[in-house]
């Protein structure tokens, strides 16, 4: 088997894994796009007076949720994504796919951090 085929193997196998970093990647673009949106709402009500009190406290909690969703999303995604990756190093030194001396470092990394598989 080569280490292509072993890879896509594995990718089929973990799948969720890549399709929620991948949906995570997409929610957080969006909100990226709106928050420019939102920050030029919040100064037009500002300058034509039609926001104040409780409407610009809403509109700033609003912002800040949004700030707070992307910052979470982008660990999320990193966590899912990198989490992938040690569990695919860990099968590739398992299968004997990698070189003996890097699979013998890897799996010192594994035994030293089993929490991460």
């Amino acid at each position: 088997m080569t280490l292509l085929s072993f890879v896509a193997r594995f990718a089929l196998r973990h799948w969720s894994a890549y399709a929620s970093a991948g949906a995570m990647l997409v929610v957080i673009a969006v909100l990226t796009v709106f928050i420019p949106r939102r920050v030029g709402h919040i100064i037009d009500g500002l300058v034509g007076g039609r926001l104040a009190g409780a409407a610009l406290w809403q509109e700033l909690a609003i912002l800040l949720a949004m700030a707070a969703t992307i910052y979470f999303l982008r660990v999320g995604w990193r966590l899912q994504l990198f989490s992938a990756a040690f569990r695919l190093g860990a099968h590739l030194c398992e299968s004997e796919q990698l070189p003996t001396r890097l699979a013998a470092r890897w799996s010192d990394l594994v035994h030293a951090r089993p929490d991460m598989i």
